[in-house]
């Protein structure tokens, strides 16, 4: 951060994290379910969204930096 002491400003940790759908199926799940959290990371999540569509996640990958989150298109 321009004009602020190095010393004040904290590491920079990069991270990315993907969704996941349950597709051709019944909702197994009637309501939002939050695990434990594990050592690096919140567990994945089940979300049911506005159509009740169930989505699983984020789950999370450690990164060196920006640069490598390729784009959807490399996946």
């Amino acid at each position: 951060m321009k004009g602020l002491p190095d010393g004040i400003i904290p590491a920079s940790h990069y991270a990315r994290g993907c969704y996941f759908t349950l597709s051709n199926t019944k909702s197994p799940f009637k309501h939002l379910i939050y695990p434990i959290p594990e050592v690096g990371g919140l567990g994945v999540h089940v979300t049911l969204d506005l159509n009740g569509q169930v989505k699983f996640g984020p789950d999370v990958e450690w990164i060196k930096g920006i640069d490598d989150i390729p784009s959807f298109l490399n996946m």
